[in-house]
């Protein structure tokens, strides 16, 4: 990395009621599922698209993740996602993912490959 800004990417997210467990609150499943969209959403942005990758051969694999629910996250709360590449080599890019209700507290977080 360099000593700029970490290239991060942000965008919404309802969590709708096929996404609630039967207590109501978010499924941790889903919370991955928005890591992943979000990190596939900024890799096009950046121009990076599947296409790019199904060019080279290259695809995704994530070797660990860690996911932590801090508060919260009933069915119907808005979330914005923001995932900020914070280090990366050749063939890897390790990533911290935030999720924040519109008040900005963060509910929950996900490292993917911080091992």
């Amino acid at each position: 990395m360099t000593d700029r800004e970490p290239d991060r990417c942000s965008a919404p997210y309802r969590v709708r009621f096929d996404e609630g467990a039967p207590d109501g609150l978010i499924r941790t499943s889903v919370l991955l599922r928005y890591t992943q969209d979000l990190a596939g959403y900024h890799s096009t942005s950046r121009g990076f698209g599947r296409s790019w990758y199904a060019e080279r051969g290259i695809t995704w694999l994530v070797r660990a993740a860690e996911l932590a629910v801090v508060g919260p996250i009933p069915v119907g709360t808005e979330l914005v996602g923001t995932t900020v590449v914070m280090g990366w080599r050749r063939v890897w890019a390790r990533r911290r993912t935030e999720f924040r209700d519109p008040d900005g507290t963060i509910l929950a977080w996900v490292h993917i490959d911080w091992v």
